[in-house]
């Protein structure tokens, strides 16, 4: 798999944003951040962001309960 070129939006860094960057993605990884002016792609697949925003895989761990129970109940038994 070649690298995939996303450009054209504001790369969500840890930091900072980068508005106009572009992200060279190499398989499943981030291969370079660029900030110069575009260069040629060489015929790499781009992805135009549209103005958009581009994060990093974000997992969001945000979790109300498990195994039957909910915190959101307001017990003590559900809290445990």
């Amino acid at each position: 798999m070649g690298t995939l070129i996303f450009h054209g939006g504001t790369v969500i860094l840890e930091d900072r944003l980068l508005a106009g960057a572009r992200v060279d993605v190499d398989g499943a990884r981030i291969a370079a951040i660029r900030t110069e002016p575009e260069a040629e792609s060489h015929g790499q697949p781009e992805i135009d962001l549209g103005g958009g925003y581009l994060a990093p895989g974000f997992v969001d761990l945000h979790v109300h309960g498990g195994d039957g129970a909910d915190f959101m109940d307001g017990t003590d038994a559900a809290f445990r």
